[in-house]
């Protein structure tokens, strides 16, 4: 005989049949909005990253701009027999024409000192680029070779008129300029203007002839670094696809898995305060550096015996291209410059270290020549690792990085230059 089920039953398994297509249908749209707005919210971010790098790399160029300008305006100065001393239009060093050409006496007292800007395009981005020569007369200082020369605006706008420059609030130049300023437009879109004040009347009497701004002959500067990070290989040593810009610690580890550490100092920065010349000036003799780095510690102190306190130095290679926002251990670059290693062993915690060796003396003097010049190096920076292998435990050493919460120590270069 076969029973019959109750009404309660029935309702019970319905129950717990599932949802309804009514159900589905409300949850489905609910996760459509919820992947619009996460969409949304990333975007939003992508483009504000975006727009906070444009609008860095803007204010480097202006701060690399100004605190050139103003010095080379104020060193034009009287030259015999040249009567236009600043111009527009003209051929500058390097025998190529100039956004802006300021003339003045030379360092030694006699001939001549040319200062110049340039727009220069090549295949992959349109520049600012600030060059310094002098000769016996102005056709030999223009077609020697640029005693110094360094870009000052990265990000050119490659279209129009991307550097303007007036004289006394005019685009006329005449020979009784006294004021000066160069407006300059950036790739995107955002445009900054420095000016510079000449000293005096550009035809004055001998006894009213102002000594020009020049660089003293011989003088100290330190330089923060501008870029430093790490990658590691995997393993022991970390993920090989992260990137670690703005950690405020640089690691070294060396078994089959490594951590390397990157370091690169801007050679045309800002000087620290306390120095004697707002920037490193060109046409001098680099006479000292040094390398001022803070070792932080162990991660296995009194462990196993293990020290692996034995670090090297190694200045890149001209292919070891590398920055600090994109550098992971997948693509981190290890070509080197053969002979100019310098190796050292970590003691002191905590504190700035000097570094002074002549491999990194040699280095800094051919980073410091002019791209023109054919002993110049590409400064790509340093690669910092740890000489020791055979730790198969993943302990590694520690430095302070730029990103360092403690100003004081953070990497740094010391040059003092001659005449």
């Amino acid at each position: 005989m076969t029973q019959s089920q109750s009404p309660g039953t029935t309702r019970r398994q319905l129950n717990q049949s599932g949802f309804s297509m009514v159900e589905l249908l409300a949850a489905l749209a609910i996760a459509v909005v919820i992947m619009g707005v996460s969409l949304m919210a990333l975007t939003v971010t992508r483009r504000a990253d975006s727009k906070g790098s444009e609008n860095l790399t803007s204010s480097n160029s202006a701060f690399l701009t100004g605190s050139r300008f103003a010095d080379d305006v104020a060193s034009v100065g009287p030259v015999n027999g040249i009567s236009q001393l600043v111009d527009s239009g003209q051929s500058g060093c390097g025998d190529s024409t100039s956004a802006v050409r300021l003339i003045g006496p030379a360092v030694s007292g006699t001939g001549v000192q040319v200062r110049s800007y340039h727009v220069v395009t090549d295949a992959d981005a349109t520049t600012l680029t600030r060059r310094t020569c002098a000769g016996a007369n102005l056709t030999a200082a223009v077609t020697s070779t640029p005693q110094s020369t360094s870009t000052v605006v990265s990000d050119l706008s490659n279209g129009g008129s991307p550097v303007v420059v007036t004289c006394d609030d005019s685009p006329t130049i005449t020979d009784s300029c006294r004021r000066v300023e160069m407006t300059v437009q950036t790739r995107s879109g955002r445009s900054f203007t420095v000016r510079g004040t000449i000293g005096s009347i550009l035809s004055p009497t001998p006894t009213t002839a102002p000594a020009p701004v020049i660089a003293p002959v011989s003088g100290t500067c330190t330089l923060l670094a501008t870029e430093t990070t790490w990658g590691a290989t995997g393993g022991y040593a970390g993920g090989s696809g992260s990137n670690h810009a703005n950690d405020p610690t640089m690691y070294t580890y060396n078994d089959s898995n490594k951590r390397y550490s990157y370091i690169r100092v801007d050679l045309s920065g800002p000087c620290l305060p306390g120095g004697d010349w707002a920037t490193l000036p060109g046409g001098r003799s680099i006479t000292g550096a040094t390398l001022q780095l803070a070792y932080t510690g162990k991660s296995y102190s009194g462990c196993c015996g293990i020290s692996y306190d034995a670090q090297t130095l190694e200045p890149l290679a001209a292919g070891s291209i590398w920055s600090e926002p994109t550098l992971t251990g997948n693509n981190m670059p290890t070509a080197v410059r053969s002979g100019f290693d310098y190796s050292f062993s970590v003691s002191l915690s905590g504190t700035l270290v000097g570094h002074s060796d002549p491999k990194i003396l040699d280095t800094v003097k051919k980073w410091y020549l002019p791209g023109s010049d054919p002993n110049s190096w590409v400064n790509n920076g340093w690669i910092l690792r740890r000489s020791g292998a055979g730790d198969t435990f993943g302990k590694y050493n520690t430095f302070a990085s730029r990103s360092s919460s403690n100003t004081s120590l953070r990497p740094r270069l010391v040059i003092t230059w001659g005449p």
